[in-house]
């Protein structure tokens, strides 16, 4: 899934990453996480699969930008948005980037509670 894969590089180091894929769920769900396939060629949602940053850029805004990243591949794509989970301490976070917290996802993946999170391509 090249093409919703994204890498924060600074000076040559890895700083962060982004993994999603694309499918016609609104929200992400636990199949995702052992069943890739390639992207359509628009419209679903993004679905964030995993957003790191190295803990010595932690706080710098590398996520922010990897997610302001992703949110103009999904224009340019044509996507209807993007979705992830996230654990409660998370959604102020994501909400300060736009995301909508949606309540209480059917995830269990890793033995977890979730919450889904929507960014809509208005």
């Amino acid at each position: 899934i090249p093409d919703t894969f994204l890498v924060a590089e600074i000076a040559g180091r890895i700083t962060g990453y982004l993994v999603g894929s694309v499918t016609q769920k609104r929200y992400l769900t636990d199949d995702l996480f052992e069943n890739v396939v390639s992207n359509p060629a628009s419209g679903g949602f993004i679905q964030i699969q995993s957003l790191s940053v190295a803990p010595k850029f932690a706080g710098q805004g590398i996520g922010t930008a990897l997610l302001a990243a992703l949110k103009d591949l999904a224009l340019a794509q044509n996507r209807d948005g993007i979705s992830l989970t996230c654990h409660s301490e998370l959604i102020p976070y994501y909400e300060m980037n736009g995301f909508s917290d949606e309540g209480p996802s059917d995830s269990n993946h890793g033995g977890s509670l979730w919450n889904n999170m929507v960014w809509e391509n208005r």
